[in-house]
């Protein structure tokens, strides 16, 4: 549609003739391009879902899951939480961190238990 406007645009200001031949296979080359560049197939941006399940400590075992992560503004947050080998609750914690890297949030999180 773009290729019929511009050409129009071209004889109504202008009074430049154009070949319609040309025009429609502009036309579709452009169509082509748009239906190659939104095909599904997006492997680079695709993300893949990986499932992961928990598993209990051994038996006579305390098991801690913590995690620290910080945005790009440098504001930082750390979490965890402590489970009974029979997976049942023990504590939990979750501290922000203002202006510190990731690295540093991954630090405190051990500070914290």
């Amino acid at each position: 549609m773009w290729n019929i406007w511009w050409a129009r645009n071209k004889l109504v200001f202008t009074g430049s003739q154009f070949d319609w031949k040309h025009i429609v296979e502009n036309s579709y080359n452009s169509a082509l391009e748009y239906i190659q560049a939104t095909a599904t197939n997006h492997s680079k941006n695709s993300k893949q879902v990986i499932h992961i399940n928990w598993s209990p400590p051994s038996d006579g075992f305390i098991k801690l899951n913590a995690d620290g992560a910080s945005n790009d503004k440098g504001s930082a947050v750390c979490a965890g939480v402590l489970r009974r080998d029979d997976g049942s609750f023990m504590a939990a914690f979750c501290k922000h961190i203002y202006h510190k890297s990731n690295n540093l949030a991954e630090l405190w999180q051990l500070e914290m238990v």
